[in-house]
């Protein structure tokens, strides 16, 4: 149960968050919090927001079948209707009925009108993300309304979102896939570059820049959340190929109430050999032709080496089951769970014994086509 503004205008919030992520949305209570989880078709992006007990007016775990949680898993269409309007609500009652395999949600409005939305529940595998920010060698801390403010500069339908990170500057970059020339001859190329002095927090102990590129939509998707708690976001990251990690705490990291925390997929970026690059540079000068894409006036003005990207790198391998775990994904994996370097590089080797059907090539949205 949930009463007072603020709380319901988080609980909605959440809802409405997670739906920008996933097309369902995964309900399990315990004892002590209930966790609403989301990933995305392509398994990209994955989100897990944690209520503690004390974030509730009532919080009663019953009808769990005997067991210690309770879960449910629905539609985010259907959910979105009940969750629009906060400031008309003066209680929301929010029960997972598991015998029934029903997910009841009971509005009483300021009116007195009473609402109930019966939202059947799904029949499919609760999957959360399990990786531990213990592995991030890089981290920061920054207000969301700062990093908003800097993508309001960008295209709106962008796809992807580049951040390339040093210990001195914090660059944002459209991204756009230098194969295709067209693409790249009318969209609009963006790029904005801040002090790290601008972070509340900026722990960056490697000498290279790191290049970052992960879902653009799923970025705004997590400011807009972190910017309504009036939080501070903090990020971890190592480099591109492996996750990045962004985390809200409300009210603060301590004794906190409300937790959510995104994993993103990173692109992973290979640099070519310089013998490769020199040779193609040196065939335009000869042409005698202008470079006609923005690619190689790029690789023209920054010298010899490139980068190459090697696609997404989905986090698959980072996802188990979360139906019976209590936990937080933010732990340190036991030995059965610390992942191979091969997963780290984004090969699930485990996809058979989870009885994946999918295709080891899966196409990734973002990504090209595997060769």
């Amino acid at each position: 149960v949930l009463t007072g503004l603020a709380p319901l205008r988080a609980f909605f919030r959440v809802v409405w968050c997670g739906s920008k992520i996933g097309e369902s949305l995964s309900f399990t209570a315990s004892e002590e919090q209930l966790v609403v989880r989301s990933i995305n078709a392509t398994r990209s992006v994955a989100s897990e927001f944690c209520f503690s007990k004390s974030f509730f007016d009532e919080f009663v775990l019953a009808d769990s079948r005997g067991g210690k949680v309770a879960t449910s898993i629905a539609a985010a269409k259907f959910l979105l209707p009940a969750v629009k309007n906060p400031g008309l609500v003066k209680q929301l009652t929010f029960s997972l009925l598991v015998k029934d395999q029903v997910l009841l949600i009971e509005l009483l409005l300021k009116s007195d009108i009473l609402k109930r939305f019966h939202i059947p529940a799904e029949d499919s595998e609760i999957l959360r993300a399990v990786y531990n920010t213990d592995r991030c060698t890089c981290n920061a801390s920054v207000r969301p309304r700062f990093l908003s403010d800097i993508l309001s500069n960008f295209h709106g339908k962008l796809e992807e979102i580049k951040l390339a990170c040093s210990s001195s500057q914090f660059r944002v970059l459209s991204f756009v896939e230098d194969e295709d020339e067209n693409a790249m001859n009318v969209l609009l190329r963006t790029e904005m570059a801040v002090d790290v002095k601008e972070f509340e927090e900026y722990f960056f102990p490697k000498a290279d820049v790191v290049e970052l590129t992960f879902s653009f939509k799923a970025f705004r998707a997590i400011l807009e959340l972190a910017e309504g708690f009036d939080v501070p976001l903090r990020i971890f990251f190592d480099k591109g190929g492996l996750p990045i990690v962004f985390i809200i705490s409300y009210p603060g990291r301590m004794n906190q109430s409300f937790e959510a925390q995104f994993i993103l997929a990173t692109r992973q970026h290979i640099t070519d050999s310089v013998a490769s690059s020199r040779t193609d540079l040196q065939s335009t000068a000869d042409s005698g032709r202008k470079p006609s894409s923005l690619a190689e006036k790029v690789s023209a003005s920054t010298g010899p080496e490139s980068s190459t990207r090697l696609g997404n790198t989905s986090i698959a391998s980072f996802l188990t089951r979360g139906d019976n775990d209590e936990g937080s994904w933010n732990r340190a994996a036991s030995p059965k769970e610390a992942p191979t370097d091969a997963e780290r590089s984004g090969i699930d080797e485990g996809r058979a014994d989870r009885g994946d059907d999918e295709d080891d090539d899966e196409f990734v949205e973002g990504t090209p086509p595997p060769e």
